[in-house]
């Protein structure tokens, strides 16, 4: 699939690391409750100003209100999508994949992979090596909590300790 190459790609330039075209997203399994950051313990309760959330299609996520949601895995849902049902014979494959491209729309289609890739990117900045994960205010991610709020108290029962 081509999209895995992409996604390799998009890591690579933001992790500045090299990466073989094809590989794919790895720790994708929900993990324990785990939270990292550097201000944890400050002793006052902090404000939630900003809440990323880095998933995929098959985590349910809820109380996402007010949350960045970055479904990861967008770019290959789309491809699989596309890449349904096309017969053997090469021709015929491209022009029913132009057909579905064109039936989608250039718009639509940058709808549904850009927030993607920006996720992509965005995990590596923030060093996010496993889903679902929640960043808030850029300074603490919080590792296998799908129900959001629950992150936004344990980000502020963390600065209380």
């Amino acid at each position: 699939m081509m999209t895995n190459s992409l996604i390799a790609v998009l890591f690579a330039a933001a992790a500045s690391t090299q990466v073989v075209p094809g590989t794919e997203l790895t720790n994708t399994q929900p993990a324990k409750v785990a939270i990292e950051g550097p201000s944890i313990g400050t002793g006052s309760t902090r404000p939630v100003d900003t809440v990323e959330v880095f998933s995929n299609s098959a985590i349910y996520l809820t109380n996402i209100r007010d949350a960045r949601v970055f479904v990861l895995d967008a770019m290959e849902v789309l491809d699989s999508e596309l890449s349904a049902r096309l017969p053997a014979n090469e021709l015929e494959a491209q022009a029913i994949l132009r057909q579905r491209l064109h039936a989608i729309g250039a718009a639509e289609l940058a709808r549904r992979t850009k927030p993607a890739a920006e996720g992509i990117v965005q995990a590596a900045r923030y060093g996010v090596d496993r889903i679902p994960a929640v960043v808030i205010n850029g300074e603490a991610v919080i590792y296998g909590v799908t129900d959001i709020d629950a992150a936004r108290s344990i980000f502020q029962r963390s600065h209380l300790q």
